[in-house]
């Protein structure tokens, strides 16, 4: 369908935007609003922080391999738009055994990818993500959230390590990484 189209762009718009060297973090959701807005216009839905909420959940399907936060909050942690620049954002999702890419990963394609996203049995609870002016594709206030519902899974064992924590799984290691712990210190420089 078009709406897959159009969010395989966008994924790759915003992998080459936050390869940008922005010489204000602040421009970054500013500088892609005119984008957002293009966007909003051919059906792309709400947009969070970078984010579309009709493709959400194929959305957070993001990862980096380095990079570091801005200091000054920007935008949600399950959002790339707060890393610093020249970051490189990428679609492709990596476990020890299989890389996936998720750009063209969408919630109603099975048939797209190796992921059986029929198993992830994820669904939006809710979110809030508000604008912190009139520009409705700009600036979100600080405190942005995500609500969702997800099965638990059961995993062999874990282990943490220089600030990563390590879960295995039927042989399958995954690597979560301690990168937006400003997000819940209370103090994350919103001012």
């Amino acid at each position: 369908d078009s709406h897959s189209g159009q969010f395989s762009v966008w994924a790759r718009i915003r992998e080459l935007y936050m390869l940008l060297d922005i010489t204000y973090p602040s421009d970054r959701l500013p500088a892609l609003s005119g984008l957002a807005k293009q966007m909003q216009g051919i059906g792309a839905g709400t947009y969070l922080a970078g984010l579309w909420l009709d493709n959400l959940l194929c959305d957070l399907f993001w990862m980096t391999d380095y990079g570091e936060r801005e200091i000054k909050w920007q935008a949600p942690s399950w959002s790339c738009m707060g890393f610093k620049s020249g970051v490189r954002i990428s679609s492709v999702v990596s476990t020890a055994n299989k890389r996936f890419n998720t750009s063209k990963l969408r919630p109603t394609d099975l048939k797209n990818t190796n992921i059986e996203i029929s198993k992830f049995r994820t669904s939006i609870i809710g979110f809030d993500c508000q604008p912190a002016g009139k520009d409705l594709t700009g600036h979100v206030k600080p405190h942005a959230s995500l609500t969702l519902s997800a099965p638990c899974i059961a995993i062999s064992g874990f282990k943490v390590k220089n600030q990563s924590v390590y879960a295995c799984k039927n042989g399958t290691t995954l690597e979560f990484k301690d990168d937006c712990s400003a997000d819940f210190s209370g103090d994350n420089n919103q001012t």
